[in-house]
């Protein structure tokens, strides 16, 4: 009868310790994909935009506002966007820094964005960035 009332205590015990620790256990993160929102401040009303991977361009992804969400490479420090419509092509080119970054020992390392700027080639003169988080870089084009 001992033994059982040892037994029943213990798988108490136990039982509370998993259901007490195993939610304090930190989940991983994956990393988001990595964006560009774009905003125009005038009405160029480009159709399209298609990314430079080196020499050869990306998908063309259609432009149906003043406002795109864009995909970035991590591939490289720098993406190149390509604007146009029926008359116009226009480059912006976003340089940034890729840091590998300890989320903690189970769950590895992840990309961290930092130091965004435009870079060349660009044909844009007035762009102004703003890095949100480690995922999302927001550009505003006021030409």
């Amino acid at each position: 009868m001992r033994m059982r009332i040892v037994s029943i205590l213990l798988s108490v015990v136990f039982l509370s310790y998993l259901l007490t620790f195993s939610g304090c256990r930190r989940s991983c993160f994956s990393e988001d994909p990595f964006v560009a929102f774009v905003y125009f401040a005038n009405d160029r009303q480009y159709t399209s935009v298609y990314g430079m991977d080196g020499e050869q361009p990306g998908k063309e992804i259609p432009i149906y506002d003043l406002h795109a969400g864009l995909p970035l490479t991590r591939k490289q420090n720098k993406t190149i966007l390509i604007f146009q419509n029926d008359t116009r092509r226009d480059t912006l080119s976003i340089q940034y820094e890729l840091t590998p970054k300890l989320q903690s020992k189970e769950c590895g390392f992840y990309l961290d964005v930092d130091n965004c700027q435009v870079g060349k080639p660009t044909t844009f003169s007035n762009v102004a960035l703003q890095s949100s988080s480690s995922s999302q870089i927001t550009v505003y084009i006021n030409d």
